[in-house]
Parts: C-alpha cells; structure tokens; sequence
C-alpha cells in the first residue's frame, strides 16, 4: 500500500475518533483543588477580614488587612508558612497563631508582635498566584461542563436534589436564583454514602442563605461550583462543602465553610471549619491539571490535518520525481 493511502487512512480514524469524542459527554476524571487545597482560605485578590478565628493556613493574592482576626489556630506545623500575601499585610494583633508569613509586600502589625516569623518583601513566595489562578478557573469550567447525573430542583422554598443512585461522582445543574431563595436543603436522595457531589451552580449573583444540615455527611466531598458568580453574599449559615468560585467577589456575614473557600476576593466576617476537600482521584490516584489528562478532540483533528498535508506532500514529490 502506498505511503500517501496509509496516511489517508489514519487521518481519516483520527478524524473519526475526534468527531466521536467530540460529541461525548465530558466525564468526571481527578478533581483536585492543587495548592489551594492545602489552604482553607485561597483569595486570588484582596482579603478584607475581621473578629474570627482560622484554624487553617490562608493565602491571599493580592492585600490582607486583618481585624481581630488569628489564622491557624488548628495548624500543628510551627515551621511551615500560615499565612502568604502576595502584597501587603496590615493586622491589629499577631496575624498567626502559629507558624510563619511570607508577604510579597509590607507587613504592618503593633510593635509589640514578635517578627522573628515575618517575612516581608519576599520576591520567591511559596505560591505562584498567577498559574494557580489559571489552575482553578480551568478546574471550575471543566466541572460545569460535566454532563448531571441527577436532577436537582426548588419546591416550597426548598432545595431537592434526586441522584442517579450510583455513580461516584454525583453531578447536578442548580439554579442560582433557585439557591439564592432557598431557606433551607431537603435530605438528599440516590446518592451513595460514599459520593462526591458536584454542584454546579449558574448564576452571576448568588446568596447563600438557608439551612444545609441535610449535606453535613458529604461536606468534605462537596464542590459548590460557582462558575459564572460575580458576586456571592453567605450571611449567617454554614455552607457545608467547599466553594469554588474564582471570578467571585465574596461578602460574608457571621458565615462559617466547612472545607474550603476559592475566590477572588473576600471581605467581611467568615472562618472555615479546617476539614478541607478530599481529593477525587478518579481511581488513578492522585490529581492532575485540569485539561492534561488526555488530547482534546481538537487537538486529534490537528494531528489529522498534519497528516493529511504531509500525504499531500509525499503524493506531489512523486509526481515531480516521475520522468516527463
């Protein structure tokens, strides 16, 4: 067979398997946070906090200006960075319970707090904000775009949520407006003990508002995805799960998280319950970068488009080697 068919040949497979990839479903594959799941608080921008306790570790991108507020009361490691600010820090008290912080900028707090645990002016910080951005917007978009395994719904000024009984990662499209007006969560129904739940919830101003004790035995597996929010309002409730919400400015009010916040910015009074996510590792152990895992459908049809040039060319350099 010519070299020129067989190559035909495999563009026309790749061609093939692209378009049929293309019209699956996306599939839940590793879900981890990366680098911000190991802080309870990730703020991508600026955090604005007063009068509360973190028992976890907290990075923040842009400024911290702390009030009466002690981060990593829970943290056992003395040695190991609790707090990291891409920019400046400003606290009336100690900022740390125990540990260190690395600040990009100044850190201004009372004469009388020991630094000897204050790094300030750091140009090599532990956390590249920039790349984890980019990470968490694609973990955020690739969880939107998995198909819902269940359905979930408003009723009575309730929220519903039906799964398919069975697989692992349990996926639903919610309403924002629907989540905003909900006082309180119905007990979930079909889905396993042992499932992840993926919220993804649509929306660009979302409050978070009523009762989620009925999710309280799935709070470390549960990612409220708040893809689209602008805005997110949590007054006066503990939402249990962990919000990912990179585009989001946060306000918050007497709120507590049971696992972790992402967000853009943060202002207001809020403190996480320090349990974190439990990573999903899809059964191949472990996470990986979210888009990594294995070539788009875009991506093959590229390689076939190579291919099918290089046919060409081989075809055209025959002609011109044949005696006239």
């Amino acid at each position: 067979m010519a070299v020129s068919q067989k190559i035909y040949r495999l563009f026309a497979a790749l061609l093939i398997l692209g378009m049929t990839l293309a019209a699956l479903p996306a599939r839940a594959g590793n879900i981890d946070l990366g680098t911000a799941g190991e802080y309870s608080l990730f703020i991508l921008s600026n955090l604005t906090i007063t009068g509360n306790q973190e028992p976890g570790r907290v990075a923040v991108g842009g400024d911290a200006k702390l009030r009466s507020y002690t981060i990593g009361t829970n943290v056992s490691d003395s040695t190991g960075n609790t707090l990291v600010v891409g920019g400046n820090v400003s606290s009336n008290i100690d900022p740390v319970a125990t540990g260190n912080v690395v600040a990009g900028g100044t850190v201004n707090v009372p004469g009388w707090v020991d630094s000897g645990h204050i790094q300030e002016g750091s140009s090599t910080l532990p956390v590249d904000f920039v790349y984890e951005s980019q990470y968490l917007s694609n973990l955020s978009n690739e969880l939107a775009s998995l198909a819902a395994t269940g359905q979930s719904y408003s009723q009575y000024g309730g929220m519903y949520t039906v799964g398919d009984g069975t697989s692992e990662v349990q996926v639903f499209n919610v309403s924002g407006s629907d989540l905003s007006n909900a006082t309180w969560w119905q007990s979930l129904s079909s889905i396993p003990d042992d499932a992840w739940i993926i919220l993804n919830v649509s929306g660009t101003d979302i409050d978070l508002t009523g009762g989620q004790w009925a999710l309280v035995d799935w709070s470390d597996k549960i990612i409220f995805n708040l893809y689209q929010a602008q805005t997110l309002g949590i007054n006066s409730i503990t939402v249990q799960g962990t919000i990912l919400a990179p585009y989001a400015d946060v306000s918050a009010s007497g709120a507590t998280v049971a696992a972790n916040l992402v967000a853009k910015s943060l202002s207001g009074s809020l403190a996480t319950l320090g349990q974190g996510f439990s990573t999903y590792d899809g059964g191949g152990g472990g996470g990986v970068t979210p888009g990594a895992a294995a070539p788009e459908p875009g991506t093959l049809l590229l390689m076939g488009s190579a291919l099918f040039g290089t046919a060409g060319w081989v075809r055209r350099r025959r002609k011109a080697a044949k005696p006239a």
